[in-house]
């Protein structure tokens, strides 16, 4: 198929190259990827497939020990999803590599009854850098709140994750992540919480699409009310009630007693 057939920097396709480096024929590959490198119950497409496949080699991860993997999008690309074991493998495997610092916030703040420093940063060293690349996350943007569900009878049940759990490690990652972009230029590769994040606002963005699409429903005109005559004695005139006309005002402002305001 057309897709098997991209051909990397040695001038062999890159499944036949992948298959040598994990002692796989290219056939076994795409199958066996296609079970276990995406987050997806459903078809995965080749081109999907070597989507994946381009960006492994590209970084040398691994996505059979979860290096790497992927979200398929709402637009059947891929987002592709490298774990913090795949972003540590990157970082420590690049050239210029030359050691990374941590640095906390001495003010702290309460986050789901937890108390965390205000912010994190990350300081990478580079063999032909004189000054480090210094990255700070704060961590409000970046926690993650517990997942909730409704029950039937109506209660809220919270399942705590590991933001919860292994708060200070997660900020850890995040930050690393950040500085890793910073300091050595690595693009297209999300960690798991930016993809979900990246889906979300897709759903977002086509239920606003779909909401403006609507065709428009005309409103019911409303009806003229009709001019009602009141059955009143034979000693009185009738009164109009409703919509008044200029007529009927000066006429009933003529026959109007004047008052000296008593």
């Amino acid at each position: 198929m057309a897709s098997q057939n991209l051909v990397s920097v040695d001038n062999r396709p890159l499944t036949v190259r992948l298959g040598e480096r994990f002692g796989l024929d290219p056939q076994k590959l795409l199958t066996g990827l296609k079970a276990t490198a995406f987050r997806k119950a459903g078809e995965i497409s080749n081109e999907q497939l070597m989507a994946l496949l381009v960006v492994s080699d590209q970084y040398g991860l691994n996505p059979f020990t979860r290096e790497i993997y992927a979200f398929p999008d709402r637009d059947g690309a891929i987002i592709p999803i490298v774990s913090v074991d795949g972003w540590l493998r990157i970082i420590n495997s690049h050239p210029q590599f030359d050691g990374v610092e941590f640095a906390e916030a001495p003010e702290q703040e309460e986050l789901d009854g937890k108390m965390v420093p205000r912010w994190i940063e990350c300081i990478i060293h580079r063999k032909d850098r004189s000054h480090p690349t210094v990255v700070r996350e704060y961590t409000a943007e970046v926690y993650q709140p517990p997942r909730t569900r409704r029950l039937d009878d109506g209660s809220v049940k919270t399942y705590p994750g590991p933001w919860q759990t292994h708060t200070m490690r997660m900020l850890r990652h995040k930050v690393l992540i950040q500085g890793a972009r910073v300091a050595f230029g690595f693009a297209g590769i999300f960690d798991e919480d930016e993809g979900q994040r990246i889906r979300e606002g897709q759903a977002i963005r086509e239920a606003e699409v779909l909401d403006r699409a609507k065709p428009l429903v005309a409103m019911p005109r409303a009806k003229s009310e009709a001019v009602e005559l009141q059955p009143l004695p034979n000693d009185r005139e009738p009164e109009i009630v409703g919509p008044h006309t200029e007529s009927s005002v000066d006429e009933a402002v003529d026959g109007a007693e004047v008052s000296d305001g008593d």
